[in-house]
């Protein structure tokens, strides 16, 4: 992995918490594995897999769903299911004999990976007439609620500038064209980009903070000067309840979350 973030276990608990399951991007990608193999299929592999809450997702798709991460700390918290095991590794080392997975998929977690070397172990894994699944978003999330959600969403996209000095250099300046790129690097020519899934989530204004708090910007802000963060969660925290005219940061909105994915599959 070409990045290790989100490994202590602080951090690994919030993630698992506040961060989006992507029940409807998962469902998306099966009905498109569905055209390409019977399932369900022997086996899947989830790199990245963090606290598991992707992972869980494909147990019914598969006979057998490893979830693999660097971090013993997400593995700590990884969701268990009866047929849903998890290894310690990192994403260019996959300790799984060539040819023999039939999906290798990576949730949010990707853009993290040394990319190149993480697509030549993808194929080197699976078998002919496996696929490949990736899928992530953008820092473009934000919450609706009404005749507020064009001022929730403004309150939102200015938090994203002020954290954008913050941003890993690995990252570039777009998540989205990472997975693009990722796409064009996949040498085989039965490939499907997908864009623009929304996924709607019921939260709460705090809610909505604690979320921030675990992006990977956040930690570095945090990091480099624990005030100025503290405060800038403080500052959306009010704008956001004096749009909703609201006094109670329980305050229930909707979190709205953009998907891109891929799917990819070997010959």
């Amino acid at each position: 992995m070409a990045v290790r973030l989100f490994e202590d276990q602080d951090h690994a608990a919030d993630y698992l918490k506040y961060r989006v399951t992507p029940n409807e991007v998962v469902s998306h990608i099966m009905e498109l594995l569905r055209k390409r193999m019977a399932l369900p299929a022997k086996l899947a592999i989830d790199v990245g897999c963090g606290s598991g809450q992707g992972t869980v997702l494909l147990a019914p798709y598969f006979n057998q769903v490893v979830g693999t991460d660097i971090s013993p700390a997400q593995l700590q918290y990884a969701r268990k299911c009866d047929n849903v095991t998890y290894k310690q590794c990192p994403a260019e080392e996959l300790p799984f004999e060539s040819g023999s997975v039939d999906l290798v998929t990576s949730m949010t977690a990707a853009h993290w990976f040394d990319r190149p070397r993480f697509l030549q172990e993808v194929g080197r894994v699976l078998r002919g007439g496996g696929c490949v699944a990736l899928l992530s978003y953008g820092l473009d999330m934000y919450l609706e609620l009404g005749d507020f959600t064009d001022k929730l969403r403004q309150v939102c996209m200015e938090l994203y500038t002020d954290l954008h000095p913050y941003r890993n250099p690995h990252l570039g300046t777009s998540s989205m064209q990472i997975y693009k790129d990722m796409f064009n690097l996949w040498p085989h020519p039965d490939k499907e980009w997908h864009e623009g899934l929304e996924v709607r989530r019921a939260t709460t204004v705090n809610g909505y903070i604690n979320l921030v708090e675990t992006f990977s910007p956040y930690r570095k802000c945090k990091e480099d000067n624990p005030q100025e963060a503290q405060e800038m969660c403080n500052r959306v925290r009010k704008r956001l309840l004096d749009v909703l005219q609201v006094s109670s940061p329980e305050t229930e909105v909707t979190l709205v979350t953009k998907y891109f994915y891929w799917v990819g599959c070997k010959p």
